[in-house]
């Protein structure tokens, strides 16, 4: 199984390419759009807004080790965008193979993170470089208490 997610996520973002690619200077969800990754995690953002994330499914599985866990889907839709440049995207949840987890409708707040801030406040020493250059995309699903971290292909702080 995990041979097969790994298959998958690869697969994934080889067709998709990665994250901070060809980017028109007037659309506001530029410096998300392509695939972003983390330790069993994916998400592709499309210039539209359009956001699909690919996280463990723990609750569909509690006794399920890391090797074994089913993937749920996550699907986004952006609706707004903090315009000070900070980083910061608001959508809800369209749909989501597990709505037990993750309900329908819920909404959600994307964020950019420069690498050494996001270090700062979490200080896993081994897989954050304290200079190292990149963003970390953070989506949280409000309510919920999920704050999945995903890097962008210069960013390796999202785990292995």
């Amino acid at each position: 199984m995990k041979t097969l997610i790994a298959a998958a996520l690869i697969g994934f973002a080889a067709l998709f390419g990665t994250a901070g690619v060809g980017h028109a200077d007037n659309d506001p969800y530029a410096p998300l759009v392509g695939v972003w990754q983390g330790h069993h995690r994916v998400m592709k953002v499309d210039p539209d807004g359009s956001v699909v994330v690919h996280v463990p499914d723990d609750p569909a599985c509690p006794t399920c080790s890391a090797v074994e866990m089913p993937a749920m889907t996550i699907h986004i839709g952006l609706t707004a965008y903090d315009d000070n440049g900070d980083g910061k995207f608001f959508g809800y949840v369209k749909d989501s193979s597990d709505t037990r987890a993750v309900p329908t409708a819920v909404p959600v707040e994307i964020d950019i993170i420069p690498v050494q801030d996001y270090a700062k406040d979490h200080p896993y020493p081994r897989y954050i470089p304290s200079d190292g250059p990149g963003n970390v995309v953070t989506v949280s699903v409000k309510g919920l208490g999920n704050d999945y971290p995903f890097c962008g292909p210069t960013a390796h702080v999202c785990g292995a």
